[in-house]
């Protein structure tokens, strides 16, 4: 007997397999082909949905930022804590953000989406940091003349930190914790 999926399951269900055989498989060696057979579809079936492999590989890179980016929002835009707070929470929620293992050890190991990922990630978060910063100025907890300026500085500075090899994840997010509370004029270590 033959299921029925709504077009939004089923796109949906195609997204899912995109976002796991490209982590896999990297996207220069996947096809629609092998997306299609990881769900014993038929290749027509996936351009219902899709115009090209490319379109299926932004969308699934969209829809993982997507659920970080909630989560970051949540945290950054909180008016009830102070800018130390939220940057203590941050490394948290990036640990439970995109939490099934299998993608999340994919993501790991394949650099290129890794880099892809987070430089998408930090593009829809520039808006949401820039509020938070406008917010800290507000609240007075940083004076900051150009706050677009820092934002931009802060998240594609801790990058560098991020991606840095031989560092454990506890390091890096301590060593992005300095270095950011210093830019702000943060007294860290009396918070």
């Amino acid at each position: 007997m033959r299921i029925s999926k709504t077009p939004n399951e089923r796109k949906q269900e195609i997204l899912d397999t995109a976002i796991n055989v490209f982590l896999a498989k990297g996207y220069e060696q996947t096809s629609i082909s092998d997306i299609a057979k990881a769900m014993n579809i038929s290749q027509g079936l996936c351009y219902r949905y899709f115009k090209s492999k490319e379109e299926i590989y932004n969308c699934a890179l969209d829809e993982y930022v997507n659920e970080g980016l909630t989560n970051f929002g949540k945290i950054l835009l909180d008016s009830n804590l102070s800018i130390v707070e939220k940057l203590k929470q941050l490394p948290d929620v990036a640990k439970n953000t995109n939490q099934d293992t299998s993608k999340h050890n994919y993501y790991n190991q394949n650099i290129n989406i890794q880099e892809q990922v987070l430089f998408k990630l930090n593009r829809k978060l520039l808006p949401i940091v820039i509020q938070a910063l406008d917010i800290a100025v507000k609240k007075n907890e940083i004076s900051c003349d150009n706050v677009t300026s820092i934002a931009y500085f802060i998240l594609y500075g801790q990058l560098g930190v991020f991606l840095c090899p031989g560092l454990s994840q506890e390091e890096k997010d301590m060593y992005n914790f300095k270095i950011i509370s210093k830019i702000l004029g943060i007294d860290s270590e009396n918070e």
